[in-house]
């Protein structure tokens, strides 16, 4: 997987949202193991996929069986599901830059911490104060 990155992702990538605060491509390939680890049936599912110019936009979905530590949530044996948005720049080829949407992080901490009843937060869109 490590060498594939090396031939779909520029050596100048920017991952805008990633895992290291050099958001490069070094940065990704070095997180990648331990995530693959920490999920290692990881799948993903192309929900939509569209492009215009040199941008293309992927929805998503992960499915995994989380069996290790991921953003500092010990191991649960459960099943987890996600979605993700991600909007990618390709140059001449490869990915040069990574958009990603950071509302999933949430949804897949809820799935993965205790099932007990959580209280529900307020809907800030449509109350009024």
């Amino acid at each position: 997987m490590l060498v594939a990155a090396d031939e779909v992702i520029a050596p100048e990538f920017i991952d805008h949202d990633g895992p290291d605060p050099a958001n490069s491509r070094e940065a990704l390939k070095k997180a990648l193991p331990g995530l693959l680890k920490a999920l290692p049936d990881l799948r993903f599912t192309i929900e939509q996929l569209f492009g215009e110019g040199d941008l293309v936009c992927i929805r998503l979905r992960g499915e995994a069986t989380h069996t290790g530590v991921v953003m500092g949530i010990s191991p649960t044996g459960k099943k987890i599901t996600w979605t993700a948005n991600e909007i990618y720049r390709m140059e001449s080829g490869p990915l040069a830059e990574s958009w990603g949407q950071a509302r999933s992080t949430r949804r897949w901490r809820r799935s993965v911490w205790d099932s007990k009843p959580r209280r529900a937060e307020p809907d800030r869109l449509n109350s009024v104060t």
